[in-house]
């Protein structure tokens, strides 16, 4: 069948339409991934002094839905040999809620409603006893001041890691330490000065790990438990079907502590960043039983 001149001409526009519009999407997937990672990269590079990298597969957008979402990230440390310890962190997919797609792509600003990490593997690799010596001169008011920085920085409002692992190998003791499905949420982060009782200036953390069998490094400790959750909203923190063992030495007896629930609550946990120190209202042990042999 022979097409008309007019057939013609409307099958070319129709054409030339599609191929601009799958151009400019390439495009746009191009820059924004480019773009992306390299903010990531920037990030990474400057608040690590240019010790840890980051890489990363692909990525896809959608600008209804205003996300970016990357695949298979890392970051790792450039030289892990020369080094005391080194972390590393797999990230199986990263979820990034936009604010605005146009300060991304023409002015390199990242801007964050919502940052999610599905899967991340964070592993801490000891080389040498010198860490012992400098976790003692970290305190706990160090880990606000991190999280906050970074939640600034990316100008995030709420946060999200969904069934994280964390390994810890030690050359000094080798038994690895390993805890699974780990789930940490932050919602409505700010950046105020005024903390009061909110931890990290926050309307809640929520930290929840599932049921684990915890061997520590020195082969000595292990710590079970069906299930951990922790609120700041709720000021709580509890363990279910809890259990606590010291073997013996030639220096001690063995010891064993088990209960039911262990709980504790406070209305000033933001004292423990600020202060270094814990102050309880209530503890729970329900039906505690401690051996000793």
């Amino acid at each position: 069948m022979k097409l008309s001149d007019s057939q013609r001409k409307w099958g070319k526009r129709i054409l030339i339409f599609v191929c601009f519009w799958v151009i400019l999407g390439f495009a746009l997937t191009v820059l924004v991934d480019y773009r992306l990672k390299e903010i990531i990269q920037l990030a990474v590079k400057e608040k690590s002094n240019d010790q840890y990298v980051f890489e990363a597969g692909g990525a896809s957008f959608s600008l209804l839905k205003k996300n970016i979402i990357i695949r298979n990230a890392t970051i790792f440390k450039k030289d892990s040999v020369n080094t005391a310890a080194h972390y590393q962190i797999k990230v199986a997919r990263l979820y990034f809620g936009i604010t605005s797609f146009r300060q991304l792509i023409f002015h390199q600003k990242l801007i964050l409603d919502s940052l999610s990490l599905s899967d991340p593997l964070i592993s801490l690799h000891e080389h040498s006893k010198a860490v012992a010596t400098q976790k003692k001169q970290f305190h706990t008011e160090n880990i606000e001041s991190l999280i906050k920085k970074a939640l600034v920085h990316l100008q995030v409002k709420s946060f999200h890691i969904k069934n994280a692992t964390y390994v810890f190998k030690s050359k000094v003791n080798p038994t690895e330490l390993r805890i699974n499905q780990i789930n940490f949420t932050v919602k409505n982060f700010s950046d105020a000065e005024n903390v009061g009782k909110h931890l990290f200036s926050t309307e809640d953390i929520d930290l929840s790990i599932g049921k684990q069998e915890i061997n520590f490094p020195d082969g000595l400790h292990r710590i079970n438990f069906k299930n951990l959750h922790f609120s700041g909203k709720n000021q709580f923190f509890e363990l279910d079907n809890f259990g606590f063992l010291a073997k013996a030495t030639s220096l001690r007896t063995e010891t064993k502590i088990t209960a039911d629930k262990f709980r504790f609550k406070s209305s000033a946990l933001a004292s423990i960043f600020t202060k270094d120190e814990l102050i309880l209202d209530t503890v729970l042990l329900l039906k505690p039983v401690l051996s000793i042999w």
